[in-house]
């Protein structure tokens, strides 16, 4: 029961941190999905591209011990391991995508990959003044 309070507690947090990316800017009609907006296709991604392109990490020595670590965004190169990676199990869980419809509520959505236990999946919906919240959870392991 704790870990379901602290489950809860920092879904709560991310929720109220996190920003809805704005939709119209991903809307890619030529994805094919049923009726509940699920993807046909198990390859297909559950981000957009343009959310997680290839990072390179370029390590730098200052004053001979300090290591200093820069980021470089490699352009027009996408991070398809995570992309490939986070879909894989969102369509496992027949989860919807949230990037390519307009929607008509306000969606959340926490996805708990664990090493070494069952991936969790909650979603927070809030349609009009009903908030829903679902979560599931897979049988096999995260990581």
């Amino acid at each position: 029961m704790r870990k379901l309070y602290l489950i809860l507690f920092a879904t709560t947090i991310v929720a109220g941190i996190c920003k809805s990316q704005e939709p119209r800017n991903y809307f890619d009609a030529s994805i094919k999905v049923d009726a509940n907006n699920i993807p046909l296709n198990n390859k297909q991604f559950y981000f957009p591209e343009k959310l997680l392109p290839k990072v390179e990490m370029i390590w730098e020595m200052e004053h001979d011990s300090l290591i200093k670590i820069i980021p470089k965004i490699i352009t027009n190169e996408i991070d398809s391991f995570y992309l490939t990676w986070y879909s894989r199990f969102l369509y496992a869980m027949k989860e919807p995508l949230l990037f390519n419809h307009q929607l008509d509520k306000e969606v959340y959505r926490f996805t708990w990959l664990r090493t070494f236990e069952n991936p969790i999946m909650i979603r927070i919906e809030k349609d009009k003044n009903v908030v829903f919240l679902r979560w599931k959870m897979t049988d096999g392991k995260g990581g």
